[in-house]
């Protein structure tokens, strides 16, 4: 009697456990589900850039800027680095960057972005609300000044 007792409690436990988990994973995804290309769209507008979204079907999602000469891309990208190669063809004979926790790097951090994907994922998995990594890659055309997306448009980039 006391093996099917025990049994039972585990079966309870187990199926209560399940439940929270998928409660938890619900509400988080629902949490992310904004479209990040806005994001881009306001920060590029608010800098006094024409803004225009090329294909939303790509991935990524390059969001593009002009403004007397001086042309932008910025898109968000896998913090795992699924996105590199598609990034550097885009990039092709321009400066690129990525922005990543406050800073600007001449190649994307890939151990750092991904440590921090995890290091979320995991507290988004014990059910708190938590946004994914931004990691923003920025081509910055020829005519650009090195200004144009300096530490403090970092900053705000990868918030």
């Amino acid at each position: 009697m006391r093996r099917a007792t025990a049994s039972l409690a585990f079966a309870l436990v187990l199926g209560a456990s399940l439940t929270a988990k998928a409660l938890i994973l619900e509400h988080s995804h629902a949490a992310t589900s904004e479209d990040p290309t806005e994001e881009l769209v306001a920060f590029l507008e608010q800098r006094g850039f024409e803004t225009m979204v090329p294909n939303r079907a790509a991935e990524p999602v390059w969001v593009v800027g002009r403004r007397e000469g001086c042309r932008v891309s910025i898109a968000n990208v896998s913090p795992q680095g699924w996105h590199r190669t598609a990034v550097a063809e885009q990039a092709a004979g321009q400066r690129l960057r990525f922005a990543f926790d406050g800073e600007l790097h001449r190649d994307q951090p890939v151990e750092r972005t991904k440590v921090e994907d995890y290091r979320r994922r995991l507290v988004r998995y014990l059910g708190f609300s938590v946004p994914e990594p931004a990691v923003r890659a920025v081509v910055l055309g020829p005519h650009c000044p090195e200004e144009t997306v300096g530490p403090r448009e970092a900053e705000l980039l990868s918030k």
